[in-house]
C-alpha cells in the first residue's frame, strides 16, 4: 500500500473508502496551456459543445433532445477526434456558449471537463452530480436532471445576463483558486506530513 494515496474527487474517496483504502482529496487544478491563445471572438457562435464518447446511447438520447428542443448541438465525436485537443479544442471552448458535462457514469464529476469549460469561459451546464465539490451549483455551473437538461440549455440561451454571471464566476475561481500550483503545493504538503510521521 502507498504512504500517501491522493485522489482528485470525493467521489473517487469515497469509492476507496469504502474499500478501506485512505486517500485525501486534492482538487485537480487548471495548467493555463489547457486553455490554448486568449482568442478574443467576436461571438460565442456555437450554442452548445459535447466532447467525449458517443458510443453511449443515454448520451446520444440527451443530445438529440437538446436539438429538439431548439438549440444547436455540435458534438464532434470522441476524445479520441483530433479537435479534442490542443488549441483546436481550446478553439471549439471558446465558441461554445454551452459545455455540456454528461460523465459515462451518471452522477460522477468529471474535474477535467468542469475546468475545460469553466477556464475556456463555456457555461457548463450538468447532470447532477453526487458530490460536486469544490463547485457549487448555481455558483460555478448549472444543474439539471437528465430529463431536464433541454429546458436547462434553453433558458441559459435565452438568459445571457444570467450565463454571464455565472460563467465569470466560475472562470474566475478556476483561474485564481483552482490552479495547478496550487495542487501541487497539497500534494507536496501531503507528502511532506507523512515524512515527518514516518
Amino acid at each position: 500500500m502507498p504512504d500517501a494515496l491522493a485522489v482528485s474527487t470525493r467521489g473517487a474517496q469515497r469509492f476507496l473508502a469504502d474499500r478501506g483504502v485512505g486517500s485525501h482529496w486534492v482538487p485537480l487544478g487548471y495548467d493555463a496551456g489547457w486553455f490554448g491563445r486568449n482568442l478574443r471572438l467576436s461571438e460565442r457562435d456555437v450554442d452548445v459543445l459535447f466532447l467525449g464518447d458517443l458510443h453511449l446511447g443515454r448520451r446520444r438520447r440527451i443530445l438529440r433532445r437538446i436539438e429538439r428542443a431548439g438549440a444547436r448541438v455540435l458534438a464532434p465525436g470522441s476524445w479520441t477526434d483530433p479537435r479534442g485537443w490542443g488549441e483546436s479544442r481550446a478553439q471549439l471552448l471558446k465558441r461554445a456558449k454551452i459545455f455540456l458535462h454528461v460523465t459515462r457514469s451518471q452522477g460522477s464529476l468529471s474535474d477535467l471537463r468542469m475546468l475545460l469549460g469553466m477556464g475556456n469561459g463555456a457555461l457548463v451546464v450538468s447532470e447532477p452530480i453526487d458530490d460536486p465539490a469544490p463547485y457549487e451549483p448555481g455558483v460555478h455551473f448549472v444543474e439539471a436532471p437528465p430529463g431536464g437538461l433541454e429546458e436547462a440549455v434553453v433558458r441559459a440561451l435565452h438568459d445571457a445576463a444570467e450565463r454571464e454571471r455565472i460563467v465569470r464566476t466560475a472562470e474566475a475561481s478556476v483561474t485564481q483558486e483552482l490552479t495547478m500550483e496550487r495542487s501541487v503545493a497539497a500534494l507536496h504538503g501531503l507528502l511532506r506530513s507523512r515524512a515527518r510521521v514516518g
